[in-house]
């Protein structure tokens, strides 16, 4: 009887073990198919992963922390409309606009917004260069009185606009006055996010 419970436990590692090895594997970088060598080379510091499974294919994604694009000026316009609209008269279009948004039941906003360093430098280049904003979707509880750097978006539209996607907690743009925009993924450091923006 024990040799029969070995030989069943054997075997099924076995399978198991073999069913794993024909499991086929595809890797994607920024939903573009690459070579497992090429997903090998990938400089791990400036990129993050996402990982599917089922029984018959394993897909590892990777994606840029940091990406560079261009808006349109009708979507440009549509988005300093809004900021206008959420940010009041502390919104400047002229400006370099960097936004930290915050995903859902995240406090790091509290103590970002009190983030001396940061604070400093953005107030030193602030006549005229620069402007920061802590912006958390509608979800996250309100503070009783207000909190300096901190604003709510109602109705998700900035998170849905650059961050659909992604899957970290704390996403960051900086929108430049010319429409050209970087888009960072997942760095919880909002210094980090400024200092590669200058």
């Amino acid at each position: 009887m024990k040799k029969a419970i070995i030989t069943v436990i054997l075997l099924s590692a076995t399978l198991s073990y073999s069913q794993n090895q024909n499991i086929a594997r595809y890797y994607f970088l920024e939903n573009k198919i690459i070579s497992e060598k090429e997903y090998n080379e990938l400089n791990q510091q400036n990129i993050y992963f996402a990982t599917a499974k089922n029984d018959t294919a394993v897909i590892t994604k990777a994606y840029f922390h940091k990406k560079i694009e261009k808006l349109n000026a009708d979507q440009l316009l549509k988005v300093t409309t809004y900021l206008k609209n959420l940010l009041g008269s502390d919104f400047d279009v002229r400006k370099n606009t960097m936004i930290h948004i915050y995903g859902k039941n995240n406090k790091k906003f509290y103590s970002d917004s009190k983030f001396k360093q940061y604070w400093d430098w953005i107030d030193n280049h602030s006549k005229n260069e620069w402007q920061s904003f802590l912006i958390t979707p509608r979800n996250n509880e309100k503070p009783k009185k207000r909190t300096k750097h901190i604003y709510y978006d109602q109705s998700n539209f900035l998170n849905d606009l650059f961050f659909k996607e992604s899957v970290f907690n704390i996403n960051h743009v900086m929108i430049k006055p010319d429409g050209e925009i970087y888009i960072y993924y997942g760095k919880d450091n909002i210094l980090f996010t400024l200092d590669a923006s200058v």
